[in-house]
């Protein structure tokens, strides 16, 4: 997959969400040429120029293919964002159970370690997002070091209890860059 082959919807979704954040800059930067200089002006200018360049980085990572395939040890990696994530569900009281299974110790898959590890943030950052206090967030999976067609397998679950997903969205939900969420950029 290289950015030559990208589909021209996912190309104008993309002008279309960095264009919004732009057109929020320029009004900001308006706002302060006027001589109005509030505080939380200058932080929202900040916090668009930031998710500004947090999409544009997403949509390079996208359209790019993968850096390098390496060796990954999925436990190792699974692990670490597991950590990382664990205390925002505590802070929320939801539930956070992990059951990754001890047979992704020393699981090596060929991948690229910054994409694989971006989108299981993600996916726990959308679990995190669509659950309250209350609700369970399950992390689970098991490694097959061979699988009927002779190669190793891994195969992992995020599932949470929160509200889930509105029925009009489930069709444009595997879209790069769709979202139901107004502030985030798919």
């Amino acid at each position: 997959f290289h950015s030559r082959c990208l589909d021209s919807g996912v190309i104008s979704e993309f002008v279309h969400k960095i264009g919004n954040h732009f057109q929020l800059i320029n009004l900001l930067i308006g706002s302060l040429r006027r001589g109005v200089k509030p505080v939380n002006e200058i932080e929202t200018l900040q916090e668009t120029v930031d998710r500004a360049v947090e999409f544009t980085r997403a949509f390079m990572h996208y359209s790019q293919s993968p850096a390098g395939l390496l060796e990954v040890d999925l436990g190792e990696m699974l692990r670490t964002v597991i950590h990382s994530h664990a205390p925002f569900f505590v802070e929320r009281k939801i539930i956070f159970t992990d059951l990754i299974q001890e047979s992704f110790n020393g699981a090596l898959i060929y991948g690229d370690q910054v994409l694989l590890d971006l989108a299981f943030r993600a996916i726990l950052q959308n679990a995190l997002d669509s659950t309250s206090s209350g609700d369970r967030v399950v992390i689970s999976g098991k490694h097959y070091p061979t699988s009927l067609a002779g190669q190793p397998v891994a195969r992992i679950s995020i599932a949470d209890s929160g509200y889930g997903m509105e029925s009009d969205f489930l069709g444009k939900a595997m879209s790069p860059f769709f979202t139901s969420k107004p502030n985030r950029d798919g």
